[in-house]
């Protein structure tokens, strides 16, 4: 399979023809949004330490029933809720197995993370730490160069995770080259993805500042 490498513009083109693949069964969106989200707070309330790691196993296999939805949508078929599903009767153990490599990356940045000066920052949240004030700039300083360096850490990690779930589901990829194909497809489309999140950020504020 060839990667195809766009313009800048299409990081907008990409917001739009969503919308207008949204407004053709938009009941239906809203509920194979909804779905996915009840299902993880369920799990965080009935197992509260391995709920949300439990839900990050299988999101690989909901995306990819949002993906067939997609596709057979565009091309002028019905879509159901069950769509949502459709990743758990075929394929499912390549997604899993993408969310358990998803998963492991998560830790491994988060370990980097508390050994950085995070955990500091989860010392003064969890147990109310208190720290001089000769102390908080250098704790500071160490705090915002962990952040920065798990932002660094996670933007890989998620490029090689955005795609894989459709290369699995429709095109039959393992679950090592879906991620490596999914990395370089990001790579050779860094632009239009950077207007792509410009414009949801962007959006996504207004859309807060709506009620007020």
């Amino acid at each position: 399979m060839e990667i195809r490498q766009v313009s800048a513009i299409h990081g907008w083109y990409w917001i739009a023809q969503g919308f207008q693949m949204f407004r053709k069964a938009p009941m239906v969106w809203m509920l194979i949004c909804f779905i996915p989200f009840l299902i993880v707070v369920t799990l965080s309330l009935l197992i509260p330490m391995a709920g949300p790691l439990i839900f990050m196993l299988i999101a690989p296999v909901f995306l990819a029933g949002i993906m067939v939805a997609c596709r057979d949508q565009e091309q002028g078929r019905q879509i159901e809720v069950s769509h949502l599903f459709i990743g758990f009767k075929t394929r499912t153990a390549p997604l899993i197995t993408v969310g358990a490599i998803f998963l492991v990356g998560l830790l491994i940045i988060y370990s980097v993370f508390l050994s950085t000066g995070g955990s500091d920052l989860v010392a003064m949240l969890e147990r109310g730490k208190r720290y001089d004030s000769s102390e908080i700039g250098g704790i500071s300083s160490n705090i915002l160069s962990s952040f920065l360096m798990v932002i660094l850490l996670q933007i890989p990690l998620l490029m090689a995770f955005i795609f894989s779930p459709v290369l699995i589901i429709l095109h039959n990829f393992s679950p090592v080259n879906a991620m490596k194909k999914s990395f370089l497809a990001c790579i050779r489309n860094i632009i239009p993805f950077f207007v792509y999140n410009i414009i949801l950020n962007l959006l996504s504020i207004i859309v807060l500042l709506v009620p007020y």
